[in-house]
């Protein structure tokens, strides 16, 4: 699901990369391996469909203020 939801803020270019470049460490690998898995992948590892991975990356993507826990 999260995978999902990364791959959507990447392709709205809705992330800080200047903050991505400064805090993280392996984002580009990461970012690479988002691009190059498909959609029906990302899908059928989830188990959720791909509008509502879209409709979340895009509330995420769209909140003034987020957290993510796992």
């Amino acid at each position: 699901f999260l995978k999902g939801v990364m791959k959507v803020v990447l392709e709205l270019g809705a992330l800080d990369r200047e903050f991505m470049s400064q805090h993280t460490v392996g984002f580009d690998a990461l970012e690479r391996s988002l691009r190059e898995t498909s959609w029906d992948e990302l899908v059928a590892s989830s188990g959720v469909a791909r509008d509502e991975l879209e409709l979340a990356g895009r509330t995420y993507a769209e909140a003034k203020s987020t957290i993510v826990c796992w």
